[in-house]
């Protein structure tokens, strides 16, 4: 039924749970997984080196973050395992993955790294929930 799962994971408690949960079902479904790590869009505002300095230290952090999802899977059996580490809006850039790599089914925990941000925002589960074109399963 599924083919290809998205994962969106950070590295947060809910994170960790929601990619046990992706890599279980990948695994029962013979699906191809992606693991997705966004970090925050950095103001431009800043200028440099404030932005470079900033940008060269979160994204490594969020690449490390992401391999070692991906690392999970493979030691789990899954060989097809793609890795995507984007700046900016979670829940856009998660969505904009899931549709340009025809990913049928959304996996992310209830909760992430944001938790506050998610209470005065709405949480990227929320958004994923309600705009993505696939199923999206929510781990609490």
């Amino acid at each position: 039924m599924f083919h290809h799962i998205l994962i969106g994971y950070d590295g947060s408690a809910h994170g960790k749970k929601a990619l046990e949960y992706g890599i279980d079902f990948a695994m029962h479904a013979g699906a191809h997984l992606t693991i997705v790590t966004v970090f925050p869009t950095v103001p431009d505002y800043l200028g440099s080196p404030q932005y470079d300095e900033l940008v060269v230290r979160l994204a490594p952090e969020a690449q490390r973050t992401a391999d070692m999802g991906a690392e999970q899977a493979r030691a789990c059996g899954i060989e097809n395992v793609r890795v995507e580490v984007l700046q900016g809006s979670p829940a856009e850039s998660i969505l904009m993955v899931a549709d340009t790599r025809g990913c049928d089914c959304i996996v992310v925990g209830s909760r992430g790294r944001g938790e506050m941000v998610g209470l005065l925002l709405g949480s990227v589960s929320d958004r994923l929930a309600h705009h993505a074109k696939v199923p999206v399963l929510i781990v609490k």
